[in-house]
């Protein structure tokens, strides 16, 4: 599960530097603490499944945004 978490950190973490948002900003956007998501892109605590959409609304993504990664031009899926 580790293997999971951490992974779904790194995504976060590529999506919220995209949007060019620091930990602090994204963690106030968000309602929590910058520890949390520092804890969160490193895939050291778990979260629900109502956390992850919240974030990918604030974020202006939906759910695939977790499972899509972009290699190249080309589009595929984790």
């Amino acid at each position: 599960m580790g293997k999971v978490r951490r992974d779904l950190g790194i995504q976060i973490r590529k999506l919220r530097m995209s949007k060019k948002l620091t930990q602090s900003k994204f963690a106030e956007l968000l309602g929590c603490n910058q520890e949390y998501i520092s804890k969160l892109e490193n895939g050291l605590v778990n979260t629900t499944i109502e956390y992850l959409i919240h974030i990918a609304s604030v974020l202006d993504q939906d759910l695939n945004c977790y499972f899509i990664t972009r290699s190249d031009d080309l589009w595929t899926t984790k």
